[in-house]
Protein backbone atom coordinates (compact mmCIF):
# COMPACT_ATOMS: atom_id res chain seq x y z
CA UNK A 1 0.00 0.00 0.00
CA UNK A 2 1.28 3.72 -0.91
CA UNK A 3 0.55 7.00 0.92
CA UNK A 4 0.84 10.21 -0.25
CA UNK A 5 1.81 12.12 2.21
CA UNK A 6 4.41 11.98 5.39
CA UNK A 7 2.94 10.36 8.69
CA UNK A 8 2.44 12.20 11.37
CA UNK A 9 4.52 11.07 14.44
CA UNK A 10 2.94 10.80 18.09
CA UNK A 11 6.27 9.50 20.69
CA UNK A 12 6.30 7.96 23.91
CA UNK A 13 5.25 11.59 25.51
CA UNK A 14 1.94 12.25 23.30
CA UNK A 15 3.78 15.16 21.42
CA UNK A 16 2.61 15.25 17.23
CA UNK A 17 4.80 16.44 14.51
CA UNK A 18 5.32 16.12 10.83
CA UNK A 19 8.64 16.49 9.04
CA UNK A 20 10.29 16.91 12.55
CA UNK A 21 8.14 20.15 13.25
CA UNK A 22 6.14 19.41 16.13
CA UNK A 23 1.87 19.92 16.15
CA UNK A 24 0.51 22.23 18.48
CA UNK A 25 -2.49 24.36 19.74
CA UNK A 26 -5.06 25.11 16.86
CA UNK A 27 -3.72 22.57 14.85
CA UNK A 28 -3.45 19.85 16.80
CA UNK A 29 -6.72 20.27 17.91
CA UNK A 30 -8.24 20.50 14.71
CA UNK A 31 -6.23 17.13 14.32
CA UNK A 32 -7.43 15.67 17.14
CA UNK A 33 -10.97 16.57 16.72
CA UNK A 34 -11.07 15.16 13.15
CA UNK A 35 -9.22 12.08 13.77
CA UNK A 36 -10.52 8.30 12.72
CA UNK A 37 -9.10 4.42 12.37
CA UNK A 38 -9.46 2.92 8.85
CA UNK A 39 -9.86 -0.69 9.62
CA UNK A 40 -8.40 -1.47 6.01
CA UNK A 41 -4.70 -0.36 7.18
CA UNK A 42 -4.82 -0.53 10.48
CA UNK A 43 -3.79 2.99 11.07
CA UNK A 44 -5.18 6.44 12.58
CA UNK A 45 -5.51 8.77 10.32
CA UNK A 46 -6.45 12.97 10.34
CA UNK A 47 -9.05 14.12 7.87
CA UNK A 48 -9.46 17.82 7.05
CA UNK A 49 -10.17 20.38 4.60
CA UNK A 50 -7.55 22.51 3.02
CA UNK A 51 -7.74 24.45 -0.69
CA UNK A 52 -10.97 23.19 -1.72
CA UNK A 53 -10.28 19.54 -1.06
CA UNK A 54 -9.91 16.69 1.63
CA UNK A 55 -6.67 16.25 3.15
CA UNK A 56 -5.61 12.91 4.69
CA UNK A 57 -2.86 12.20 6.74
CA UNK A 58 -2.12 9.22 8.23
CA UNK A 59 -0.45 8.48 12.22
CA UNK A 60 2.78 6.51 13.03
CA UNK A 61 2.60 6.12 16.79
CA UNK A 62 4.81 4.14 19.23
CA UNK A 63 1.35 2.88 20.54
CA UNK A 64 -2.48 3.13 19.65
CA UNK A 65 -3.21 1.79 22.84
CA UNK A 66 -1.99 4.43 24.48
CA UNK A 67 -2.91 7.43 22.15
CA UNK A 68 -4.45 10.15 24.31
CA UNK A 69 -7.15 12.69 22.77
Amino acid sequence: MQFHYDFINVDQKQQWSLRNKRITGKVLSLFKSNLYFEELTGRYFVEYWTDARWDKCYLESVSYTHLTL
